[in-house]
């Protein structure tokens, strides 16, 4: 999408003028497609989900420095706060629009 869009609402805005009525296909993280399906839904346009990024250890890929904290860990939970966070934000602006 265009450069001058800030965020995944946006981007919904943006793509539902470009859709034409259209599906459209949606690429986006795994962990970012619930709520960018449920913003693209809210404006209206039909989707089909293509999610990517998938992340995930099998039994023989875990050692025990798995265990141990590290800076990754510590990015990924912050990823994973804010992406509940954001989450939040646009469940209540939804309540709010809604009511």
């Amino acid at each position: 999408m265009s450069s001058l869009t800030a965020n995944t609402a946006d981007e919904a805005v943006a793509a539902k003028k470009m859709a034409l009525g259209n599906k459209i296909i949606l690429v986006t993280s795994t962990f970012h497609m619930p709520r960018a399906q449920r913003l693209f839904d809210n404006e209206g346009i039909e989707v089909v989900s293509y999610p990517v990024n998938f992340k995930s250890l099998t039994a023989d890929s875990i050692t025990i420095m798995d265990y141990l904290p590290n800076g990754q860990s510590l990015a990924t939970t912050e990823m994973r706060i804010r992406e509940l966070m954001v989450r939040s934000c646009y469940w209540l602006k939804f309540l709010i629009n809604y009511s």
